[in-house]
């Protein structure tokens, strides 16, 4: 069953506010200043619209072992390939890799990836787009710098062995917790989790590191919390990267549960990420919503517990649905709205050459595709 979220005739009322707006407000040299009644229409005008509507009822994988929790699910870009975190208890996870034939056969072959299991805790697998990296978080290998640490196993070819893991360091490593490491498609950035370790501290929030190319080291990690009492990435885990970069996933306290997942969009890879939007439902329930990951074809896999104080941890996937996008909804949520009027406005004043906000196609990204996107499209 697919879920569709109801149109919203309010997008039309602030475009034809906004165009009202601009004509009032231009000035002598003839440049449209309406920064201010853009964000006045966001705020009253035009609500979130939900993105949830993407994805279908969540099913079953299929990927388990005979222990008590199974979570944390990477797939390759293939979906023929899969790891995930099985424990016997909480004290002891491990990481278990699975295959299978095709798209539409049962997973087989499962068992733990010794190369990277300790008698500690290893978690939060991800695997590269070409299948050669798996980046992890482990307490149990010697050299780390403080409590989970990032660590990385690669191999030459996806029939090969992984290699004995090595940490990622103290430019990424502290003496806390980290973990859910995720990378852009080009491997050039990485977000993932951080939590404190001393005391009474259980805070967690998202860090953003980049480097100019695959050779460079990573640059310092900085903070993507806006604001602790907000689900914009304050107190979040377990972040996702869409194929282009453009979505990011994660779980954090909910709305529906105790924990949901929750996305943000940027229309390029060179603007900041939008206010976080819950998927409420089909893809949160009541209970525990954790730990997505996006696959290559858009499905979100993801853990879930639906029964909260149940130890009734379920890797489920929801397939994506496709959208039909029009030109100017920068966002994909099926309409026109401030959001996206925002995000052309950063895009140009950014000087971005994202093509998708030349809305004119005249070749320019310019003052002139964000009058054409009010009074045009």
């Amino acid at each position: 069953m697919l879920f569709q979220s109801r149109p919203c005739k309010r997008a039309q009322i602030a475009r034809s506010a906004l165009a009202k707006s601009e004509r009032r407000t231009r000035s002598a040299d003839g440049i449209i200043r309406c920064c201010s009644f853009t964000l006045c229409i966001a705020t009253i005008l035009v609500p979130t619209q939900p993105a949830w509507s993407q994805f279908t009822e969540p099913q079953p994988t299929g990927l388990v072992s005979d222990t008590l929790f199974n979570w944390s699910p990477t797939v390759s870009s293939d979906l023929l390939e899969a790891y995930f975190v099985s424990a016997l208890s909480q004290q002891n996870w491990d990481i278990w890799s699975a295959r299978r034939d095709s798209v539409d056969a049962p997973w087989k072959d499962l068992q733990p990836l010794d190369i990277v299991n300790t008698s500690r805790t290893e978690g939060s697998p991800h695997l590269s787009a070409d299948g050669l990296t798996l980046t992890f978080a482990s307490n149990g290998h010697k050299g780390g710098e403080g409590g989970l640490d990032l660590w990385q196993t690669t191999r030459h070819s996806r029939q090969d062995a992984w290699s004995t893991p090595e940490n990622m360091g103290p430019a990424i490593n502290s003496s806390g917790n980290e973990g859910g490491a995720t990378f852009s498609p080009d491997g050039l950035e990485l977000i993932y989790d951080r939590g404190c370790l001393a005391g009474n501290c259980f805070a967690t929030s998202l860090r953003r590191s980049t480097r100019p190319t695959l050779s460079d080291p990573w640059s310092k990690p900085e903070s993507m919390s806006r604001s602790q009492s907000e689900h914009e990435f304050g107190s979040a885990l377990f972040p996702s990267l869409s194929g282009d970069g453009l979505t990011l996933y994660f779980s954090a306290p909910g709305e529906f549960g105790a924990y949901d997942v929750f996305l943000s969009k940027r229309a390029s890879l060179d603007v900041p990420f939008g206010p976080a939007e819950n998927l409420g439902e089909p893809i949160n329930t009541r209970g525990e919503d954790r730990m997505p990951r996006i696959a290559a074809d858009g499905s979100l896999f993801y853990v879930r517990n639906a029964r909260l104080g149940q130890a009734e941890w379920k890797i489920v996937r929801a397939e994506a649905v496709s959208l039909s996008i029009q030109p100017g909804d920068f966002n994909s949520n099926g309409i026109l709205d401030i959001e996206d009027l925002t995000a052309l406005s950063t895009a140009i004043q950014a000087g971005s050459t994202d093509q998708q906000f030349d809305v004119d196609q005249n070749g320019l990204i310019e003052r002139a595709d964000r009058q054409y996107w009010v009074t045009e499209i």
